[in-house]
This record gives C-alpha cells, structure tokens and sequence, in this order.
C-alpha cells in the first residue's frame, strides 16, 4: 500500500489497465468528477475487482453511481445514519 498526495486525473496514467484489484473512490463530490472518476478507473480493475463508491446518497455522484450500476455487478448499497457506499464488483 502507498499513500500518495496527487488527484485521480494525475495518477490514472500511472495505473496499466486490469492492474488492481480493489479500489475505493472517495474523492471530489461533482457530478462531472465523480462520474469520471468511475470511468477512467474501472478499465484499471482486474475482472473480478471491487470498486467501493463512497457518498453515493448524494445527489451529484447518482450519475457515477448509475454508470456504475449499468457496468458492475452491485454488490451491496448502503445508507447508515447519513454515510452512505456502493460496493460494485468488475464484470
């Protein structure tokens, strides 16, 4: 595991595709970001991969999460006490 200080948009390329195996997206809330950031992440899933999605109760990640929900399988989607994730496994 590293801990990097950089934004999604700087790192991706830095990432082979069907590279990871997990990866949990908590990042800028904006409808634009967040649905970007699904998009150019998911390729970097291994088959099989998990992707958790934080704040998706929010309405300016329910984009990210429909595409989402439209090319992973959902594993499970949760609202607890106002905090809410998506778990979504690569197809």
């Amino acid at each position: 595991c590293d801990l990097l200080v950089t934004t999604s948009d700087d790192y991706v390329e830095n990432v082979k595709n069907d590279e990871l195996d997990f990866i949990h997206i908590d990042g800028n809330h904006t409808e634009v970001q967040s649905t970007l950031d699904c998009k150019q992440y998911l390729p970097k899933l291994k088959q099989g991969g998990i992707l958790v999605m934080d704040d998706i109760e929010l309405e300016s990640v329910k984009k990210a999460r429909l595409w989402l929900n439209d090319n992973c399988e959902m594993l499970c989607e949760r609202n607890v006490d106002g905090n809410s994730w998506g778990i979504y496994r690569k197809k």
